[in-house]
């Protein structure tokens, strides 16, 4: 995979993490991907997010929460 297609599904898992992810714990979860790459994808994100952090804000709804950590385990767990 490529860092712009690990992007968003970095992003997604930051966004659905309840603590604080290391980049060890997303290479683990995205077994198989380069730890560089995982690095330079959230060294991006990092940076895009400091660009943009006085224009926008998280406002997740308990059913969006849940949602999303209803796929994040399952697909964590391999059944997607």
């Amino acid at each position: 995979m490529t860092v712009d297609e690990l992007r968003p599904i970095i992003e997604s898992l930051i966004y659905v993490s309840e603590e604080p992810i290391s980049v060890k714990q997303l290479a683990a979860i995205l077994e198989g991907e380069s730890v560089d790459d995982i690095q330079n994808a959230t060294d991006q994100l990092a940076e895009e997010f400091n660009a943009r952090a006085e224009d926008w804000t998280f406002d997740r709804s308990p059913a969006v929460i849940e949602s999303q950590r209803a796929r994040s385990s399952a697909s964590m767990s391999g059944a997607i």
